[in-house]
């Protein structure tokens, strides 16, 4: 509706995602006529909800990103490439999607975003960067499915954010995002797990001894 209450447009959907329970659901408007509808979903993990929410323009054109999964991936360095979401929800009402970026936050040399080309989408990573760059007008099933084929990869340690966000040649979506990795890495056969302070260091070696260094003060138990 516009400001005068005059019908702009016919229903459209707003999430995809019927499975469990979607509830709550709740929208605003800013002076210019574009719109946020926000609701609460259930997720696979036990007692767990998570807010998603899509941003519309005034025609109305969806540009929203939802549905990403909210905890983290587990990943050692030098492991075999595993994809990054399987759940990332892509809508938009104007129904071709032009681009993508995603992007490595945090990056370090060696860390790796792959995608196999499709007929209508072509990636082309910036290994100096971490940003891998989807181009090619296609449908929104198409990129949906482009999104959810990404790998990520790295010889390197420690905790990655991979952020998702799309263009339909007119707007772009909010931001998604999904940590991979985590402050645990295996060393032949000693596990370390760091902390919040990089010299937080708890190792459990093969002799079944624990060492626990706090602040650089080292305790073996």
């Amino acid at each position: 509706f516009d400001a005068s209450g005059v019908r702009r447009g016919g229903e459209f959907l707003v999430n995809t995602t019927t499975d469990k329970q979607q509830a709550a659901s709740s929208v605003a408007m800013d002076a210019t006529g574009e719109f946020v509808v926000v609701w609460n979903s259930a997720i696979d993990a036990p007692n767990l909800h998570n807010v998603f929410f899509q941003r519309f323009d005034s025609n109305p054109g969806a540009v929203g990103l939802s549905g990403i999964e909210p905890f983290p991936i587990q990943y050692l360095p030098n492991a075999s490439p595993v994809a990054v979401t399987s759940t990332l929800l892509l809508n938009d009402s104007n129904g071709t999607v032009t681009g993508a970026t995603i992007t490595v936050e945090g990056f370090q040399s060696g860390d790796v975003l792959a995608f196999a080309n499709t007929p209508g989408i072509t990636g082309t990573y910036n290994s100096g960067t971490g940003v891998l760059t989807l181009a090619g007008a296609d449908t929104v099933a198409n990129y949906q499915a482009a999104l959810r084929s990404i790998t990520y990869s790295s010889p390197n340690a420690g905790s990655r954010t991979i952020s998702f966000q799309v263009a339909d040649g007119a707007d772009s979506s909010n931001v998604q995002s999904r940590v991979v990795g985590s402050l645990a890495q295996l060393v032949g056969n000693i596990l370390y797990v760091y902390g919040t302070q990089q010299l937080d260091v708890i190792s459990i070696s093969e002799a079944a001894s624990l060492d626990v260094t706090v602040n650089g003060v080292l305790s073996q138990f």
